[in-house]
């Protein structure tokens, strides 16, 4: 695409955040959002010289992680139909592939999230809790998910177990 049509007033916002942490020398950061999406399109941005292209890199990269995660969890947990059906879904559900072809931050979130989920279902607390902390970095509003959702999946196991889990699941979130 030649030519940048944003599709919402935080696509072009985001833009200029983008340029800001750069120009700023990474020291600088809006102080409404969390720095995250902003960091990591800043260091693509370093690379590339193009904000738009750093932007729209990252969140279309974000969105084919998060397509990747979604369709492996999927298979793993309801077989390779279901992965199918989750990977065909997410392709053509609107709002999911207008974010991943925007500047917005929701598809590094969507990863970050899928990444939590996928660490969970093969018991790896301590990725959990990175990529929880890594969603909670892009978005404030997913630690009101993340901490009960890593609280929750550490409780679910022996009495033995529960404390460890939880600490290292929890911990890096914090």
């Amino acid at each position: 695409m030649q030519n940048y049509a944003g599709w919402e007033e935080s696509d072009y916002g985001n833009l200029a955040m983008i340029q800001g942490v750069l120009d700023g020398g990474f020291r600088h950061y809006d102080m409404n959002h969390m720095p995250g999406y902003y960091a990591v399109s800043a260091l693509v941005h370093a690379l590339v010289q193009d904000s738009m292209l750093a932007g729209r890199t990252v969140s279309f990269s974000g969105g084919m992680v998060a397509l990747a995660l979604a369709t492996l969890l999927a298979s793993e947990l309801g077989g390779r139909r279901a992965g199918w059906l989750a990977g065909a879904l997410l392709v053509v559900q609107p709002e999911f592939s207008l974010y991943a072809a925007s500047s917005l931050r929701e598809p590094l979130a969507a990863a970050f999230v899928m990444g939590t989920l996928t660490a969970l279902s093969r018991e790896r607390m301590v990725v959990a809790g990175l990529c929880a902390a890594g969603a909670f970095f892009v978005r404030f509003d997913l630690a009101l998910v993340m901490m009960p959702l890593l609280s929750i999946h550490a409780l679910g196991v022996s009495s033995e177990d529960r404390l460890r889990r939880m600490v290292t699941g929890v911990v890096p979130l914090v």
